[in-house]
């Protein structure tokens, strides 16, 4: 499989969709760097749709993670958490997340409705 499963929470509703979105650490590629710090970037996609087929907005981020080694045992126990935001326009229904784990190009998605 080329994909890996998300979990998001919705916490604020539109028109500013606030999501904790939670990835398992095992499907991300960490790198050791000079510090001796875990690091990995995944690149993130938020689309709010409404009752079309094209999204209604979209915004981007992008994270960036160095973990110390007591930080990345959590993380993979519990899974990487990350808050994102999206602006949820009049007529949303739904705000799909997609992760991108920038070293192997693993692809996740989940849809979270906003009712």
């Amino acid at each position: 499989s080329t994909g890996w499963t998300l979990v998001a929470k919705l916490w604020a509703k539109a028109p500013n969709a606030a999501l904790a979105v939670v990835m398992d650490g095992h499907e991300i590629t960490f790198g050791k760097n000079a510090k001796g710090e875990q690091d990995a970037v995944v690149d993130m996609l938020m689309l709010a749709f409404g009752d079309q087929p094209a999204p209604l907005n979209q915004a981007k981020r992008t994270v960036h993670l160095s973990l110390k080694p007591a930080q990345y045992d959590l993380m993979m126990k519990g899974g990487v958490r990350v808050t994102v935001n999206v602006d949820a326009p009049a007529g949303s229904q739904r705000v799909r997340v997609i992760a991108r784990d920038a070293a192997s190009g693993r692809v996740g998605s989940v849809d979270v409705p906003l009712k």
